[in-house]
């Protein structure tokens, strides 16, 4: 038995990885068109405002993390969404200096509701393992 999910793409991811997105997140709201694959029915999300963009307000401000975290506080608060299981997120290399302390600063507001599937948002959060998955929040 698999587990039902949506997905959303984090800039472009969407045309890296062809999934059926429901949802494109970006800071680069100038930018976020582009990375819709051609065809996608995809929501596009950002916080800054700007005419490609479907919906821009977050009910809470979000700084740093890159585009990650306001996805995931748009997941949890504004989508409907109870688990968030970051994949592509591993914020190594060049990245972990520059977003990775905000995953640090909010780990403990943030994971009861995610896990990850590689590199140091895996080391912070843990997997998502079966029982996690199977619990009805």
């Amino acid at each position: 038995m698999g587990v039902d999910f949506d997905a959303c793409g984090l800039n472009r991811a969407c045309l890296n990885y062809p999934l059926a997105y429901r949802y494109l997140f970006s800071f680069h709201a100038d930018e976020v068109r582009q990375w819709v694959p051609n065809g996608s029915h995809v929501e596009v999300w950002s916080h800054h405002k700007y005419p490609s963009v479907n919906h821009v307000k977050l009910p809470i401000r979000v700084s740093g993390g890159g585009s990650a975290v306001p996805a995931i506080y748009a997941a949890l608060l504004k989508w409907g969404y109870h688990k968030i299981v970051l994949a592509g997120v591993p914020l190594s290399g060049p990245y972990k200096d520059l977003f990775f302390p905000s995953f640090q600063r909010l780990y403990r507001e943030l994971s009861p509701a995610v896990r990850s599937l590689s590199g140091n948002t895996l080391d912070l959060f843990g997997p998502p393992t079966k029982e996690w998955l199977n619990d009805i929040c």
